[in-house]
């Protein structure tokens, strides 16, 4: 069922003049595009003819663009648009050019009458009822002007479609925070042109359906038959490019033929059964169909089990020659046990919260003046840890460590840990044991809480009551004013446990601003060590194991993966791992075992968009350091430059700590080449780096 909106009783036509990209937008450089107003002023009927008309700027002939290329596509539901060939009077025959639009630059019945340029389609006829949209790619010669602009009409009804999916939505990944440029397939520079094509991408999935329709300019080869083109669909490319890495039929994965061989990697940040993440209404489970599902789901066979590949399915429903029987064995919504039919489909695509089986409270006596601690404050951490199904508060003499880690028994527990560190802007561990006794046999600096199986390796800050643990943390003298935080994570002997955390102020009332704070824009609730931690992404979680700490002096060379920090520093595994598609050396950001995981990671729009991590926290080109700028640039050329920039105090041990940096005098704010002044893509418009791997 189409969503529809009653228009009044006036005439509506929607002009939409997508943005000019490549420099800052002049109006006398735009092109406007417009559709003549209906007979009833609301919607077309049999026999009348639209009219488009075309305004160049002043002085401008249609001689001055590459392209001028005219589409029109309805209705807007996607199991159904298609290029209205018919009203165009274009051909559908791929092997001449144009086809599925018409080229105003070229066309013998483009009328012309100064910089304005009038194209009448044909006779309305049995165009199925619904909103139609006319869009206008356009492309000035030397390709660094361009835009697309988009005017809605009806047809055979005043009730206006509603879209699937909202370019907001979108954006939430791939609109550029800097630039306000989405970032799709069509800019790469490489795959279509040494500029690329951002305005085809500039109102998903409005533009996008242009040419991907069920009968549009856009296809894809026959992997069976590379003569045979196939229709490609905006909802068949979208569902197979966010797949990615999940897609199991051979057609789409094959990495030399497969429909999707440039995208198998793909991993989506979010959880791919999020369907409302890219969704804004009820549709996706409301209105399932053969090529919607089956475009996720791509290894079900829907048609003659006969016929089908050893490479699929059977679907369970048995063949399925239309659309008509799957939101009968797939309601919207209902119980369902798993393994069972039917399945309805909000609840096979629900997301279940982690069943952690403990629950944590977390405290901490407060400071004397009400809001920050200052010198000669030792705070007192309690923790109280409850049983998540009971609310049972567990003995913490019951917490015990295992005698034979190996071999973890019922009652024992794998790992009780607190951890205190800060600040946010360069934290390291502070105020435990851990923090003051580092061992270099460990990658982090972790307070275990369990009852120790040898006394001797008891925590003496450590005291127990039959509800709680009391931590007793050191003096907070000599930190540095900021932001800090407490976190705590267990596991029982099988997982998951509990985790929680709390901040708290050292030395100032103020909050430090995070270095990241837009995460959940792309990652939404998913979690990081789904399988035994099960955190949210919040650097405030993230940095007390990934802290700055030099534990292992004279093992912090680039070769060495982790070693020397605490799980790795963050802004060098965060970077890294966004920049993963790009690095010279994958393998030392990541290990080597997680280098080809990481390392085909391609950021979902122009990694130079600082500002999409780093919104309200401008240290990112006011504080440039050799740690995070390295870890993105890190070909052996960037390092020896930060290195050569960089005084030693301990040359064996460059990450110490006691290293003067001199990376503010030429890339600090205001400097020649602070990071905003050479990651400015935005004035004028600097297209991405090509997504193909580069050329040795």
């Amino acid at each position: 069922m189409k969503r529809l909106l009653a228009l009044p009783f006036v005439a509506v036509i929607l002009m939409l003049a997508v943005g000019t990209v490549g420099q800052v937008a002049e109006p006398e450089v735009e092109v406007t595009l417009a559709v003549s107003e209906p007979a009833n002023g609301t919607h077309y009927v049999a026999s009348e003819n639209p009219v488009i008309s075309v305004v160049l700027p002043d002085q401008h002939v249609r001689e001055d663009y590459s392209q001028l290329r005219l589409h029109v596509y309805g209705p807007q539901e996607t199991s159904q648009t298609k290029t209205a060939v018919k009203l165009l009077n274009a051909s559908t025959d791929r092997a001449v050019r144009p086809h599925h639009y018409i080229d105003l630059i070229t066309d013998s019945n483009v009328e012309i009458n100064g910089s304005t340029l009038t194209y009448n389609l044909q006779a309305v006829s049995d165009e199925q009822a619904g909103t139609y949209t006319a869009g206008l790619w356009v492309v000035m010669k030397d390709s660094t002007i361009q835009s697309f602009p988009l005017a809605d009409f009806q047809i055979g009804t005043d009730m206006v479609e509603l879209q699937i999916v909202q370019r907001e939505k979108c954006g939430a990944c791939h609109l550029g925070a800097d630039n306000g440029q989405y970032y799709y397939h069509h800019v790469d520079p490489r795959s279509v042109g040494s500029f690329g094509y951002p305005s085809i991408e500039s109102w998903a999935v409005r533009t996008c359906k242009s040419c991907h329709n069920n009968d549009g300019y856009a296809a894809y080869r026959d992997p069976d038959d590379r003569d045979v083109r196939i229709a490609d669909p905006i909802v068949f490319r979208v569902h197979g490019v966010h797949m990615g890495e999940h897609l199991e039929n051979p057609r789409n994965n094959d990495p030399n033929t497969g429909i999707f061989k440039d995208y198998i990697h793909v991993e989506f940040p979010a959880d791919i059964r999020n369907c409302t993440k890219c969704h804004v209404d009820d549709r996706w489970k409301t209105e399932p169909s053969r090529l919607v599902c089956g475009a996720c789901h791509d290894n079900i066979w829907f048609d003659n089990p006969d016929e089908m590949p050893d490479t699929s399915e059977a679907h369970p429903g048995g063949q399925q020659i239309n659309d008509s029987g799957c939101s009968f064995c797939h309601p919207a919504d209902g119980s369902w046990t798993e393994g069972t039919s039917p399945a309805p489909i909000a609840t096979v695509h629900k997301i279940d919260t982690p069943a952690f089986k403990q629950v944590i409270e977390l405290g901490m006596t407060p400071p004397a003046n009400g809001t920050y601690y200052v010198a000669g404050e030792a705070p007192q951490v309690t923790i109280t840890i409850k049983d998540a199904a009971t609310g049972k508060v567990i003995d913490p003499a019951t917490i015990v460590e295992p005698a034979d880690s190996q071999n973890v028994a019922d009652n024992e527990w794998r790992r009780v840990n607190l951890f205190v560190s800060g600040p946010r802007d360069y934290t390291m561990p502070v105020l435990t044991t851990a923090a003051a006794h580092i061992d270099p046999g460990h990658y982090y600096a972790n307070n275990d809480l369990r009852v120790r199986t040898d006394p001797n390796n008891e925590d003496p800050k450590v005291s127990r009551s039959a509800t709680e643990i009391t931590y007793q943390l050191g003096d907070v003298a000599g930190l540095r004013p900021g932001t800090y935080t407490a976190f705590i994570e267990i596991m029982p002997a099988a997982p998951l446990g509990a985790w929680t955390m709390l901040n708290f102020q050292v030395g100032t009332e103020t909050e430090e601003p995070k270095g990241c704070t837009n995460c959940t824009d792309c990652h939404e609730d998913t979690r990081m060590h789904a399988s035994y931690f099960a955190v949210q992404f919040n650097p405030d979680i993230c940095k007390n194991c990934h802290d700055y700490l030099n534990q292992t002096p004279g093992k912090t060379g680039w070769n060495d993966a982790n070693w020397g920090f605490g799980a790795a520093p963050l802004s060098r595994r965060i970077h890294g791992v966004h920049r993963g598609h790009y690095l010279d050396k994958p393998g030392e950001i990541h290990g080597e075992r997680d280098a080809e995981h990481f390392g085909s990671i391609i950021f979902p729009q122009d990694i130079r968009n600082c500002t999409k991590c780093h919104a309200d926290n401008p240290i990112w080109k006011q504080e440039p350091s050799r740690l995070a700028c390295i870890s993105c640039h890190d070909s052996d050329e960037a390092i020896y430059h930060g290195q050569l920039m960089t005084f030693f105090v301990e040359p064996d041990d460059p990450f110490s700590g006691s290293e003067v940096e001199t990376c503010i005098v030429c890339h600090g704010s205001h400097a020649d080449f602070s990071p905003d002044k050479m990651h400015n893509i935005s004035d004028p418009y600097k297209p991405p780096y090509p997504r193909e791997a580069k050329e040795e």
